[in-house]
């Protein structure tokens, strides 16, 4: 990791001085700063003007540019690192139009240091409530919908409606329109699409929910194609839940068969995407698409009589070894751009305690504790810094927002997070496992905040 300090940072991150800049409205200094920038560069002190970072650096260089109207902050040794970019999760578009529990789940998004969210598989009836909740000004994480083409169960939802919408991603307003969602497969309702046959001895109410034969194909790779094309056409990205091995096959035969495209299309899931030949694996790279996966398998925590229960009851074994294997989906395509997605709310824990997944191999429930689950012990696994670039600047690459957020660089938006213990603490209990947001501070505003994370704040 770099660690820079003085003038030299002070250049290199673009502040000239105070003479020909504003000077900031927010200062926060005296602390470790993870700006998550190419480099992971470390600094000292952070600006902040009219919502945007403005310099970064020591803090000697830092606070020279502040004037009597700035507010100081002395983190007093506090860590803190860019907002959490989600790139897909359904709180407040499951409970939608229900404006009271949407609220409810955009504080559950703050407290988990969320800033920026990418909410799939958005109906006509629940477009209206977020769109009202920004009238409202009560809209306060950074939002970007993806309108449902079809729903969780397959059925085509209205295309009419979908692309009558206007596309494009503007986070100097609180709420957009990325684009559209596609489901593939099912998981939800029905069955993901693979190439295996589920096992017959599966439990019956998996049995009924789907869980039978090769699973459930929504969508062709011709349809898939066909959403695609309109969809960039209009500006708007395609998001593709694709959870089965048969499923992602169908999505990359639809972005292959799509022709030239200019937006940021991914595809979700990709639980069992190493169950593919390699050749036809390595087409995301080649396709210039981004993947979001889970950084867990499936879980419904420690407990070893339920944890990852719909895999285990269902597959065969050669397939629960493949379950979230990234690391064959990357050897297969160097360079590949990815990104973590939470699906909350049916993934428990906040992001910091979702990445001690992918560090360490064990799962942290909610409230800290931790286990280490026989079937995820060979799990490769990734450095700390690796683990938050997904969480940050690589989630916001998956949603081609890299020049808008997932940094702490000049010209980015001020959404940061001041953690109670430092992520890349040797120790992932506490670096991961048990850390927490104090302050969710979007635009350089105070968006959420818990015990002294209040206090730093006060005038």
């Amino acid at each position: 990791m770099a660690v820079m300090a003085g003038l030299a940072l002070l250049s290199a991150s673009a502040c000239r001085g105070s003479d020909d800049r504003p000077a900031p409205d927010l200062v926060l200094h005296g602390g470790q700063i993870l700006t998550m920038d190419d480099d992971a560069t470390t600094v000292q002190a952070v600006a902040v003007a009219d919502g945007k970072v403005t310099a970064v650096g020591s803090e000697v260089d830092v606070l020279a540019l502040a004037d009597d109207g700035t507010r100081v902050v002395d983190l007093d040794g506090r860590t803190v690192i860019p907002g959490v970019v989600e790139t897909h999760t359904h709180l407040m578009q499951e409970i939608a139009p229900d404006r009271a529990a949407m609220l409810e789940g955009q504080t559950e998004l703050l407290a988990a240091g969320i800033t920026t969210a990418g909410m799939p598989t958005v109906l006509p009836n629940q477009l209206g409530a977020f769109e009202s909740l920004a009238a409202d000004d009560e809209l306060r994480v950074r939002t970007v919908l993806y309108l449902s083409w079809n729903d969780n169960c397959g059925e085509v939802v209205g295309e009419a409606w979908t692309f009558a919408q206007e596309f494009g991603v503007d986070l100097d307003r609180p709420l957009s329109i990325g684009g559209v969602k596609v489901f593939a497969d099912g998981g939800s309702c029905g069955a993901p699409a693979v190439s295996f046959e589920y096992r017959d001895d599966a439990p019956r109410e998996m049995k009924d929910n789907g869980w039978v034969g090769h699973g459930d194909l929504f969508a062709s790779a011709d349809q898939i194609a066909d959403v695609v094309r309109r969809t960039d056409a209009a500006g708007g990205a395609v998001v593709v839940h694709a959870i089965g091995d048969v499923a992602i096959d169908t999505a990359l035969d639809g972005y292959e068969n799509a022709g030239e495209l200019t937006q940021a299309h991914r595809i979700d899931h990709n639980s069992l995407a190493a169950l593919l030949p390699r050749r036809s694996l390595a087409r995301y790279a080649e396709l210039g698409l981004a993947a979001a996966v889970q950084l867990m398998p499936w879980s419904n925590g420690c407990d070893p009589t339920v944890a990852t229960e719909g895999w285990i009851s269902t597959m065969p074994p050669v397939a629960i070894a493949r379950v979230e294997d990234w690391p064959a989906l990357l050897a297969a395509n160097p360079g590949l751009t990815w990104a973590w997605h939470g699906d909350g709310p049916w993934i428990p824990g906040n992001p910091l305690q979702q990445a001690y997944a992918i560090v360490t191999g064990g799962y942290a429930n909610p409230d800290g504790s931790v286990c280490h689950p026989e079937l995820w012990a060979s799990r490769k696994t990734l450095p700390v810094l690796d683990a938050l670039r997904l969480l940050t600047s690589d989630a916001a690459a998956a949603m081609g927002l890299s020049e808008d957020v997932g940094s702490l660089t000049p010209s980015r938006h001020a959404d940061l997070l001041v953690l109670t213990a430092d992520p890349l603490d040797p120790d992932p209990e506490v670096g991961l496992a048990t850390n927490r947001p104090l302050a969710t501070i979007i635009g350089g505003e105070v968006a959420h905040c818990v015990a002294e994370g209040c206090t730093l704040f006060e005038e």
